[in-house]
């Protein structure tokens, strides 16, 4: 994911990336992230879920969560550190909630999401990405 042009970036939204990348032109973190975000937008999910502690991705869909993918131990750190940078969250902040978003531009249309990083009492590290819903697209 590349930042978009920033000259249409609506006000208020922060940042804004493309999806709709070859995969030749992401790096691999980049592109996991955008699979992730594509296959979520167009299966109709509400969230998704990344947690350390299972290397689980889920999406929610109509009340109830489903698992998608595990993701290797080595590449969750970088996943999760690709989405708070997306975010525009500070990445050096511990064991604390952070709340940020960003626009992708998906299949050519703009999609605003919510991304809520948040820890157990475990430690593990979770990352909650709220997406509108299929009726809002």
């Amino acid at each position: 994911m590349t930042p978009h042009d920033s000259s249409v970036t609506p006000s208020g939204s922060g940042r804004q990336f493309d999806l709709n990348l070859t995969a030749e032109e992401a790096r691999p973190v980049p592109r996991l992230v955008n699979l992730i975000v594509l296959e979520a937008l167009r299966s109709g999910a509400q969230q998704v879920h990344l947690h350390t502690g299972t290397l689980a991705v889920r999406f929610f869909h109509t009340g109830e969560w489903i698992q998608v993918m595990k993701v290797p131990g080595p590449a969750l750190g970088p996943l999760i550190n690709r989405l708070r940078v997306m975010a525009g969250l500070d990445r050096t902040r511990g064991n604390t909630r952070q709340e940020g978003g960003f626009e992708v531009v998906a299949e050519d249309a703009p999609v605003a999401i919510r991304v809520v990083v948040q820890f157990t009492n475990a430690g593990d590290e979770e990352v909650y990405l709220h997406l509108p819903s299929a009726e809002q697209q």
